[in-house]
């Protein structure tokens, strides 16, 4: 079996993990019978290591402006994938154009969909956007033979928007195992009488992930006599950044005891979570959390957005909250510093819960289930 996989527009930091992901997974499976072909641009096809079932395909227009993208996956991939014989093609992007039959789209973003969250967004681009995307998404699903989401909240929230599906599963995302043994180191109690209270949050910069209610929890937290600081890790809009940015320098409290760090790699983000106590994950959509999974991997205590793809994900290893709601927030974390019980027994249930998470799952029941859409679209002809 061939297998053509449009990674043409892959370009957050969960999509292309989630692709290396799956490809490492089944470099190592003994998978003789099926054979992957892989489009996309220069930067991500040079972190894929070529085999005999591997094989790279490389477009100059994939490397261009987003126009010559879209003309190149709409009118050039479906010739390209019959040219070398692929049986089924597998997009990573649900919007994407592609008119190759059968297929399996991938659902990776739910931004078009969750209820409140397009009005989040002032008038303008980004809205027309969320719009757009959600209107491509619908039609691909439905030209569909199988559709894979990360989480039941997906399938079932996306599907009011799409009406019955042709196929459909539910494969949640791995993650890197570097965290997981990050967690095996004993972690010390968090700081009360006098120490200073380490939060961190790891998410990009956006409206919806609320990182200004985040800011205020922790000012409540502060005029409550805790001695707290908040580390933001994650990249994000310029304007968006800049408002947060902008939230911080207002007060001069703040300026003290909230960072902004960006994007890090890695081995930083692993150091920062042993050198943090506490792990917050407030946004109001979240298709599948994969910072949320490596938090829980690291054995940190974690208080978490009430979302339901979120305690889908955590289930009983966390402490949660309205995202949109700062005293909430900070009665959260404060539930968690009042008490080492309470913080060591949510950090043991989420570490415990994160081991149902591999990329050598998610990769075989993902191709698994791409073969079984093909044997049933060819039983059906």
């Amino acid at each position: 079996m061939k297998i053509g996989i449009d990674a043409s527009r892959i370009r957050s930091g969960g999509g292309i993990g989630h692709l290396l992901g799956i490809l490492r997974s089944f470099a190592k499976a003994d998978r003789p019978d099926i054979e992957l072909h892989i489009w996309s641009y220069d930067e991500l096809l040079d972190q894929i290591e070529p085999s005999a079932h591997i094989i790279r395909h490389r477009s100059r227009l994939l490397n261009a402006p987003l126009l010559f993208q879209l003309f190149w996956q709409r009118f050039v991939l479906g010739v390209e994938a019959r040219r070398y014989g692929c049986d089924i093609m597998f997009t990573l992007d649900a919007a994407s154009l592609c008119d190759f039959r059968p297929s399996v789209a991938l659902s990776q973003d739910m931004l078009s969909f969750e209820a409140g969250i397009p009005q989040r967004f002032s008038f303008g681009y980004e809205k027309l956007r969320l719009w757009a995307i959600g209107r491509v998404q619908v039609a691909r699903m439905r030209r569909s033979d199988g559709v894979i989401f990360l989480t039941e909240h997906a399938r079932q929230t996306i599907g009011r928007y799409t009406g019955a599906l042709a196929d459909t599963t539910v494969i949640a995302h791995g993650f890197d195992e570097r965290y997981r043994q990050a967690g095996a180191v004993a972690r010390p109690a968090i700081p009360r009488e006098g120490g200073v209270i380490r939060c961190l949050y790891v998410s990009p910069i956006a409206p919806y992930k609320n990182q200004d209610k985040v800011i205020e929890a922790i000012g409540l937290l502060q005029a409550r006599g805790y001695r707290v600081e908040l580390t933001l890790v994650g990249g994000g809009k310029p304007a968006h950044v800049a408002e947060i940015r902008s939230m911080i320098a207002r007060d001069p409290a703040r300026e003290g005891s909230v960072r902004m760090l960006g994007h890090l790699g890695r081995d930083e983000m692993i150091d920062l979570y042993r050198a943090s106590d506490i792990a917050i994950f407030a946004s109001s959509c979240e298709t599948f959390g994969i910072t949320l999974l490596e938090a829980m991997a690291c054995g940190i205590p974690i208080v978490c957005s009430r979302l339901e793809s979120l305690r889908e994900t955590l289930g009983d290893g966390g402490i949660y909250f309205d995202p949109t709601d700062s005293a909430d927030i900070a009665s959260s974390i404060e539930k968690v510093v009042s008490s080492d019980v309470v913080a060591k027994q949510i950090a043991a249930m989420a570490r415990k819960n994160s081991t149902a998470y591999t990329w050598d799952r998610c990769s075989d029941l993902t191709f698994s289930y791409i073969e079984s859409v093909l044997g049933k679209v060819r039983a059906r002809s």
